[in-house]
């Protein structure tokens, strides 16, 4: 019996220290978890502000009409975005404002 409490006692600073990588190991888990709930969150509002500006590019792309030349597939919405420049370019020439 009495080697069973010197085994305790000896060991009683170990379990200690166990303890404390515990304890410090459960409070760095709740961090984590809190910076990974925010990053979801983040993400959330990221990806509804990517569709808003899907939908925002579309009614401007909407809004021009682009000549497309002889284009036989239609356009993507990214080929028609890069597509406006020349299209507005097209319309203030003098010689295509009679056209209009």
């Amino acid at each position: 019996m009495l080697d069973l409490k010197i085994l305790m006692y000896r060991n009683a600073d170990e379990i200690g220290k166990l303890q404390k990588i515990k304890a410090d190991s459960d409070k760095e888990m709740l961090e984590v978890l809190q910076q990974v709930k925010n990053l979801s969150e983040s993400n959330t509002a990221l990806q509804q502000e990517l569709k808003e500006l899907k939908v925002a590019a579309q009614a401007v792309v909407d809004m021009v009409e682009i000549p497309e030349g002889g284009v036989e597939a239609p356009l993507s919405l990214v080929g028609k975005l890069w597509r406006v420049p020349q299209g507005v370019l097209q319309l203030s020439d003098p010689g295509q404002r009679d056209c209009l």
